[in-house]
C-alpha cells in the first residue's frame, strides 16, 4: 500500500472535517509545503471572500486554497488506477470500508486500522476467507441504501474496468479471479431494473451468493471474500482507492461503468452520491469545487467519545468548503493574507515570510 499517498489524501479529509488552525508538513511536487491558516475563519462579513459565521456561531464557509486540480476529474470510477489525485473527495464524501487512526499514523507510522462502513471483520482459521459485517442504516447521499449488493457490483465493477486485470484490487493479487464470471451479461442482468442492488431479483441473487467466487455476498449486511493464500494485510487493502464506497446502484442506473477503454464520463464533474459527510453541490472544472453537508448522514447523531475514537467519522462543523486551485504559491499566500482563503498549503522556501496564525496538531 502507498502509505505516502494515504497519509496525504487521509490530511486533506480531516481537514475538510472540522476547522482546525494547523500545520501540516507535506512533500508534493515542487517542495515541501506547510498547510497554514488564517488566525480566524469566524468573521460576521457576508462577502464572497471571507468566511463566514452565522448567528448560532456556526461557521457557514470554509475557503481552501490548492495548488492543484485533481488529475483528470472527479470521477470516481477512475479509483481503479489510484486518480483523480489529490482525491478531495476521500472520506467527505466516499467512506472506506475500512478506516485508519490517524492519531499513531502521523504519530509513529503505525497503520491501525477503524471500523467504518464496515463496522468488523473476521478471518478464518486458514487464512483465506473474510467476511466483513456492514454497517447497518447506512445510507448514500441520494437516499440508495448501502448494503452488500452495492459493494459487490462497486467490486466486480473495478474488475471489470481493469479488463480483467489480476491485480485491480489497488495491485494486490490475492483473489483468483478465474473463478468469477462477470462480464457484460452480468452487467446486463444488473442493469436490467432499477433497483436490482437494493431489492436483488432471484436470479441477481444467485450470482451475488455464490461462493465460489472470489467475492461474494452472505446475506445483506455481508460481503465475503476468497483469497488463493492467507494474507493478514487484506483488511488494510480497502482504506483507500477500491477501497472507497459510492452508490453503484446510481452508475448503473446513468449509463453504467462505460467500458475498460471508456470508462463513463457522466460522473467526471457530476460525482457518484456517496456516504459521507459532505457532498459535491457545484463543479467548476480546473478550478474549484463546492462541498456542502450531508443532512442526512448516517453517523451525524455519533456522541462526542465515538468520533473521538474514530475521527474521520465526524459530521463536520462547517456548512460548506469552497476548494479553489491557485497553482501559484504566492497567490496562496496573498489569499490567507487578505481573506481570500482560510487554508492553504505554503512552500516551505516562503513559509519564513508567512504572517499567519502558526501552531501544529498531532491529526
Amino acid at each position: 500500500m502507498n502509505l505516502a499517498a494515504t497519509e496525504r489524501t487521509a490530511v486533506g479529509r480531516t481537514v475538510i472535517a472540522a476547522i482546525i488552525v494547523v500545520v501540516l508538513i507535506v512533500a508534493a511536487g515542487a517542495g515541501v509545503y506547510y498547510y497554514a491558516s488564517r488566525a480566524s475563519t469566524t468573521t460576521t462579513s457576508s462577502g464572497a471572500t471571507n468566511s463566514t459565521t452565522s448567528t448560532t456561531g456556526v461557521v457557514n464557509t470554509l475557503l481552501v486554497d490548492d495548488e492543484t486540480w485533481p488529475n483528470g476529474n472527479l470521477n470516481q470510477l477512475n479509483a481503479i488506477g489510484a486518480i483523480p489525485y489529490p482525491n478531495w473527495l476521500d472520506y467527505s464524501v466516499y467512506q472506506s470500508l475500512v478506516g485508519v487512526n490517524g492519531t499513531t499514523l502521523y504519530a509513529n507510522g503505525t497503520l491501525q486500522l477503524e471500523p467504518m462502513l464496515a463496522a468488523s471483520w473476521n478471518e478464518s482459521s486458514s487464512g483465506t476467507n473474510w467476511t466483513f459485517q456492514l454497517q447497518k442504516g447506512v445510507d448514500f447521499s441520494n437516499g440508495d441504501p448501502f448494503n452488500a449488493y452495492q459493494v459487490w457490483a462497486e467490486l466486480y465493477g473495478f474488475y471489470y474496468l481493469s479488463g480483467n486485470s489480476s491485480g485491480w484490487a489497488v495491485g494486490y493479487t490475492v483473489f483468483n479471479m478465474n473463478t468469477a464470471d462477470f462480464g457484460p451479461s452480468t452487467i446486463a442482468l444488473m442493469s436490467s431494473t432499477s433497483t436490482q442492488l437494493i431489492t436483488p431479483t432471484a436470479q441477481m441473487l444467485s450470482i451475488m451468493t455464490n461462493s465460489s467466487w472470489p467475492i461474494y455476498v452472505v446475506n445483506q449486511n455481508e460481503i465475503g471474500f476468497n483469497l488463493k493464500a492467507a494474507f493478514q494485510y487484506f483488511p488494510a487493502m480497502w482504506v483507500q482507492f477500491t477501497g472507497l464506497m459510492f452508490d453503484t446502484q446510481y452508475v448503473l442506473n446513468h449509463g453504467g461503468y462505460g467500458t475498460p477503454a471508456a470508462f463513463n464520463t457522466a460522473f467526471n464533474y457530476s460525482p457518484i452520491p456517496g456516504t459521507g459527510p459532505y457532498t459535491v453541490t457545484n463543479v467548476v472544472p480546473n478550478s474549484a469545487v463546492t462541498f456542502t453537508q450531508n443532512p442526512t448522514y448516517w453517523a451525524k447523531g455519533w456522541t462526542a467519545a465515538q468520533i473521538a475514537a474514530n475521527p474521520y467519522m465526524d459530521p463536520g462543523h462547517v456548512n460548506s468548503i469552497v476548494i479553489t486551485v491557485k497553482a501559484d504559491d504566492v497567490s496562496r499566500y496573498v489569499d490567507l493574507s487578505n481573506g481570500g482563503a482560510d487554508l492553504a498549503p505554503i512552500l516551505t522556501a516562503d513559509w519564513a515570510a508567512s504572517s499567519t496564525t502558526r501552531s501544529t496538531r498531532t491529526l
